[in-house]
């Protein structure tokens, strides 16, 4: 399976609403979601390491950790490390086009281009009408 490209959204309003629902940051491939879910625009680009173990959303192992009262434990004993969801639909508690990284060493950052920039100050300024 293909990882996904993948985009950083930051907001000090919005909490991850996947497994790690106490940070302030989450992970989505779609560049518009990450910008409208990070309010301003504030969007990093963001890729996952090559030998990441990924599962896609409607897996049976994601409803195993979703049910579980300690999802961040259960992804590990299970070796899930990402959970993607590439649909434009929610999958169990995985919000359209989003991705739930256990392990921040899977993933590296880097600079949105131009063009990119440009979108999100577009969605930026339709938000704040």
């Amino acid at each position: 399976m293909r990882a996904p490209q993948l985009y950083r959204g930051t907001s000090p309003d919005i909490r991850y609403t996947g497994f790690n629902w106490k940070a302030d940051t989450y992970l989505t491939d779609d560049f518009e979601t990450a910008a409208i879910y990070g309010r301003l625009g504030q969007v990093e680009r963001a890729t996952l390491v090559a030998d990441a173990n990924v599962v896609l959303a409607e897996d049976a192992l994601v409803r195993t950790i979703e049910k579980s009262s300690n999802p961040a434990r259960t992804a590990r004993d299970l070796e899930v490390e990402v959970i993607w969801n590439p649909s434009s639909q929610w999958v169990g508690c995985v919000h359209p086009h989003e991705v739930i990284v256990f392990a921040s060493r899977l993933v590296r950052f880097g600079p949105v281009t131009k063009a990119e920039r440009q979108r999100a100050a577009k969605i930026a300024l339709m938000l704040a009408k």
